[in-house]
């Protein structure tokens, strides 16, 4: 019997965003036959990084999903289900769901080898590496480049990014990151924060490559993953505690061959909760259940505000923009604060 259709759009992605190769079209393809529109009448999904609103469909209620892996909290509209960072929210365990960022480092599908499921749960081995220690970033946060300097004072760290580069070259984020990880012992794996529940890529890239992570970031990396495998910087009292630690490690082959072939995950199993099949699952849960009820279908707007006042029954809403001395959005208008930096 052939899947049922569904219609799906999403808004509001990083440029390089694929829909079709997300793990949203790709896990819910095995139970409907996805139709990707601009406007979609079964589900629209709205990532952080823009503020277009979901478009109304007259006679229509699709279900409106808030997605993100990143440290940031939905604005401007409502939605119904989201897949966010924090472990939990005010919103209810049927509306809120923890996805970590980290989880987009895996093929699920196994096409990719490199980060295939069968690969990250096979037996690890420690293996000669060339270089100590590497640095890779792009963002200028501060704690994570102190802790750069301070172990580079120590024993050369390979900077290959843009921030404090040493190297005269950079590794490429696309396809070379991994091929650069691999070359080292250790890697710097900082997030820009430590908020709730954002672990992302950061830990996952160098466990692939078999790097062994010094990692800072919220605690939940400790319950993702086995904290056997890489070294959670919040546990030591201050920097100079962290560098001795590492410096040390370096020299001990057996905690070191130790670490470096401790399983990824815990029990060597990657939970439920942590794969697309969950997220997929919650989605169908919220499709056919009732989550969607009493939940706002308008956003609320200022109908004075010529700039952003939507008529119900309008099918595209107006953006974001300024008129004179007001910012205007979704909400309405509001005067500027001239003494705002731009």
């Amino acid at each position: 019997m052939a899947n049922p259709p569904l219609s799906i759009s999403f808004h509001n992605f990083y440029n390089s965003f694929n829909a079709p190769d997300s793990h949203f079209v790709r896990h819910l393809g095995k139970r409907y036959e996805i139709v990707i529109e601009k406007a979609g009448q079964d589900i629209q999904v709205s990532g952080p990084f823009g503020r277009e609103l979901l478009p109304r469909i007259p006679g229509k209620r699709p279900l409106r999903v808030w997605h993100t892996g990143e440290a940031r909290d939905p604005a401007g509209q409502v939605f119904d289900i989201h897949f966010g960072f924090s472990p939990t929210s005010i919103l209810g365990p049927k509306r809120w769901f923890r996805y970590p960022l980290w989880i987009a480092g895996i093929d699920f599908t196994n096409a990719n080898p490199e980060r295939a499921v069968d690969r990250l749960l096979a037996p690890r081995r420690l293996t000669e590496r060339p270089r100590f220690c590497n640095f890779i970033y792009t963002n200028d946060t501060s704690i994570r480049a102190e802790f750069f300097l301070r172990l580079n004072r120590e024993r050369p760290v390979d900077s290959l990014g843009a921030v404090l580069n040493n190297r005269g070259h950079r590794a490429p984020y696309q396809g070379g990151k991994l091929a650069a990880l691999r070359e080292s012992v250790f890697t710097i794996a900082f997030e820009n924060q430590i908020s709730p529940g954002y672990v992302t890529e950061k830990l996952i890239d160098p466990l692939v490559a078999g790097s062994i992570p010094i990692y800072w970031g919220a605690r939940e990396a400790l319950s993702d993953f086995n904290p056997e495998a890489f070294i959670y910087a919040p546990d030591f009292g201050d920097l100079d505690a962290l560098v001795k630690h590492v410096l040390e490690l370096a020299e001990d082959k057996a905690r070191l061959e130790a670490m470096a072939t401790a399983p990824i995950f815990h029990d060597n199993r990657i939970p439920y909760e942590h794969t697309p099949q969950f997220y997929i699952d919650r989605i169908e849960e919220a499709l056919n259940g009732d989550v969607r009820a009493g939940i706002p279908e308008i956003w609320g707007t200022r109908p004075s505000c010529r700039a952003t006042a939507r008529i119900p029954g309008a099918v595209s809403p107006a953006g974001s923009r300024r008129r004179g001395g007001r910012r205007c959005g979704p909400w309405g208008c509001r005067k500027r604060d001239s003494r705002a930096l731009p």
